[in-house]
């Protein structure tokens, strides 16, 4: 990753602040930008990250306004920044934040190390929160999400660097974290595009053979470890999601142990593998979760698997890759 800035962004940028620096003279909480190339941009930037920071402050406190900040992000990154505030009601707590802008294999830029604090309501747990800012080639905020902990972040990063799946990888981890974020403002419409139609979606302990089950699990071998399961359809699942997010403040879904694997036939076609904490007010687990993820649109990767299981299997496996057959692809 690497920041990439050239003159004609340094023009746009002078102009672009040069005629909101009024709003910059109000910031108190403060972003450095530490990244190499212009020191106008980098200053002119964390202005920028500064009074959005300071708006959400003041709107945690009922005194602000976030369409004071419209002017620095695009529609989509306005929205995602809308929602998240209105769903956590994050803020800061930290007077300077000294961070890098990094360039990502995806074309777009990002922020990572802004740790902020989430009104969780009654769902139990640490209410800090790592907030990423992507930016546009243009540096204008594209999207706002939480992170992933950095340790599995960058763990993915280099195996990716090794692998050469590097763009992938980004992708992947970018879903990954717009995936958990979305469960955090729960967000119902995102959740619903992110699966296909024919979703295979399984919950509880798996998983016992039966027939009638669809494609991908009648010609899965989930059917050999005989552990108890339930077969949801994508709108049985979403209209759970939906009771649950009515019922609760705010959900807190961690990741940990993340593998990503590549399917040995299908370049487009991944598993993630993760250890996945759900906290909530009402309801709390722990367990293991499976995606099969299609990338042939980069822009809309969309889930055909997703199953989870409170414990590994007895040999110390859990739901994998290898455990369903493509067809029709």
């Amino acid at each position: 990753m690497k920041l990439r800035i050239d003159k004609v962004v340094l023009l746009f940028f002078f102009l672009f602040f040069s005629l909101h620096a009024p709003l910059s003279a109000q910031i108190k909480t403060e972003v450095v930008i530490l990244s190499s190339g212009s020191d106008i941009i980098n200053k002119e930037i964390g202005s920028v990250l500064s009074a959005v920071l300071q708006e959400a402050n003041k709107v945690a406190t009922g005194s602000g306004n976030i369409e004071n900040v419209r002017q620095y992000f695009t529609a989509d990154g306005f929205k995602a920044f809308e929602d998240l505030i209105a769903k956590t009601g994050f803020f800061s707590t930290i007077a300077e934040y000294r961070v890098r802008i990094l360039e990502t294999t995806t074309g777009k830029f990002e922020v990572r190390g802004i740790k902020v604090r989430v009104n969780m309501g009654d769902t139990a747990g640490d209410d800090i929160q790592e907030l990423v800012l992507m930016l546009n080639f243009r540096f204008f905020i594209d999207d706002v999400h939480f992170a992933m902990e950095q340790h599995h972040y960058q763990r993915l990063i280099d195996e990716g660097q090794e692998l050469k799946d590097l763009f992938k990888r980004q992708q992947i981890l970018d879903f990954l974290e717009e995936f958990r974020t979305a469960h955090n403002r729960k967000d119902i419409a995102y959740l619903e595009k992110a699966y296909s139609d024919d979703a295979l979606i399984i919950v509880g302990k798996v998983l016992k053979e039966q027939e009638g089950f669809g494609d991908y699990l009648a010609s899965s071998t989930l059917g050999e470890n005989k552990i108890k399961f339930i077969r949801l359809s994508k709108k049985e699942y979403i209209e759970r999601l939906r009771e649950v997010f009515k019922l609760n403040a705010f959900v807190r879904v961690t990741f940990e142990q993340v593998e990503i694997s590549l399917h040995s036939k299908y370049p487009d076609i991944y598993g993630i593998q993760v250890k996945q904490k759900w906290n909530s007010s009402t309801y709390s687990d722990e367990g293991y979760l499976f995606v099969m993820m299609d990338f042939q649109n980069p822009e809309k990767p969309i889930i055909h698997v997703r199953a989870w299981q409170p414990e590994k299997f007895s040999d110390g496996s859990i739901v994998s890759l290898g455990d369903f057959k493509i067809i029709d692809y």
